[in-house]
């Protein structure tokens, strides 16, 4: 039935599966072929119409699942990673919130499979795919995949949300999605060096600078100390570390497992104002959902 399984963490800023990632964005037009080609970004031909995968707009929002931006990234996620085959029938996982997930998942699974079989191509290859059958699984619920039966609170640090949930014998007992924004928490940093330094900051160079723990970069051709932008995500852990405070039992689970793209850069700043709490950073964090799907998909 399936010669494809596949399991898809589609965040708010990255699609993640099978260890390779591009940006939640799709755009219409083609990629220019003059250099080198970026492996995260993808051209796709559908419907007659061309698009960028990876750039663009970006895909939020409940009602992204009647966007075709959404189809587009599931497809391509799919195509990328079955070079192999040109005719597909796939048994796919994603993931959602556990405060969704109750209210969204039969909906959700319906739109897809409705979607049938789609031709497109996909960096010059084409491809038929047919989403035959479809899990939504929890995110966050590494507990599952390590079956750690402790009492555990797990934060998943996305680009939009902070997923919370709090685990028992491998059953969730507590959860909650704060709102809290590392997209926003970019785009303060970027304000705050554009307006203090003269720069000319875009999101996507502070994501670069704190992915990599710059504390100084060029500006106007000099170089610049920049640390003071990690007072902002300070303030973003310290704002969040607040509400699960009083949301959660912090101070008596036996340990607080961060994962998600914003749990590396963010890692020390949880220790800090979890000081009592064992905070342990999950190996191939901003990976570890989308292997999470995967088993799921394989089961």
């Amino acid at each position: 039935m399936f010669n494809a399984r596949i399991g898809i963490d589609i965040g708010n800023g990255y699609v993640k599966y099978k260890g390779k990632v591009f940006k939640t964005r799709v755009k219409t037009g083609k990629v220019l072929k003059v250099g080198h080609i970026r492996d995260d970004v993808h051209t796709v031909k559908m419907n007659g119409l061309d698009f960028i995968v990876g750039d663009g707009e970006m895909v939020t929002g409940e009602d992204k699942y009647d966007n075709i931006r959404f189809k587009l990234c599931v497809l391509t996620a799919i195509a990328d990673a079955n070079k192999r085959f040109k005719n597909l029938k796939v048994k796919l996982c994603l993931g959602m919130p556990l405060l969704d997930k109750e209210r969204l998942e039969d909906e959700v699974t319906q739109k897809i499979l409705s979607w049938g079989e789609q031709s497109l191509i996909v960096d010059d290859r084409e491809v038929t795919i047919e989403i035959v059958d479809v899990d939504i699984f929890i995110e966050g619920a590494l507990p599952i995949l390590t079956e750690d039966t402790g009492h555990i609170l797990t934060l998943d640090i996305g680009s939009g949300t902070v997923n919370a949930i709090e685990w028992e014998g491998m059953t969730p007992i507590n959860f909650d999605t704060l709102k809290g924004s590392f997209y926003k928490m970019y785009s303060d940093m970027a304000t705050y060096l554009n307006n203090t330094k003269g720069g000319n900051f875009t999101v996507a160079d502070v994501e670069k600078l704190v992915l990599k723990g710059k504390k100084e970069t060029i500006i106007k051709q000099v170089m610049t100390d920049i640390s003071e932008i990690y007072m902002i995500m300070d303030d973003f852990v310290s704002g969040s570390a607040s509400l699960l405070k009083q949301k959660f039992n912090t101070e008596q689970v036996e340990k607080i497992q961060l994962l998600g793209g914003g749990a590396t850069p963010s890692f020390d700043y949880w220790v800090k104002h979890f000081p009592h709490a064992y905070v342990e950073l999950v190996p191939n964090s901003q990976f570890i959902n989308s292997e999470i799907y995967e088993m799921v998909a394989n089961m």
